[in-house]
């Protein structure tokens, strides 16, 4: 009988587990599918960001967590938005190597994000700051 609870209460864990990352890639899909539609600059991207990353807890993922962006991927987010989709801080000099705007992942590093233009974002620094406070 002791296996049996053991194994609904194992079974029950996977299952929450599962419905928490489903809610943080619905809120990554709702995100993305707003950038999509043009909805930017919106304040609410920086809730939605924290949202994700209290949701997805960190593995023991392999990820550099060193790893930048390639500066192509940050070229084609500033020619999209142009500047910070929160605030929309534009880029000063319109220069890529500008550093007020930043590039963020949208799943972390730490939780298995990649880095790819479908899991990148253009925050300013002081929204890319809030996000992670």
């Amino acid at each position: 009988m002791e296996k049996i609870v053991q194994s609904v209460d194992a079974l029950r864990n996977e299952l929450e587990e599962i419905e928490v990352l489903s809610k943080a890639m619905d809120l990554r899909t709702e995100f993305l599918g707003r950038l999509e539609e043009g909805d930017f600059p919106n304040k609410e991207y920086i809730q939605l960001c924290k949202e994700i990353i209290e949701l997805i807890p960190e593995t023991d993922n392999p990820t550099d967590k060193t790893e930048r962006f390639p500066k192509t991927i940050k070229k084609r987010l500033i020619k999209r938005f142009s500047g910070c989709v929160a605030c929309g801080e534009g880029i000063v000099g319109g220069s890529r190597h500008d550093p007020v705007i930043e590039v963020h992942h949208i799943i972390p590093r730490q939780a298995g994000g990649g880095i790819s233009i479908q899991n990148a974002a253009l925050f300013c620094r002081f929204c890319h700051l809030d996000i992670h406070s």
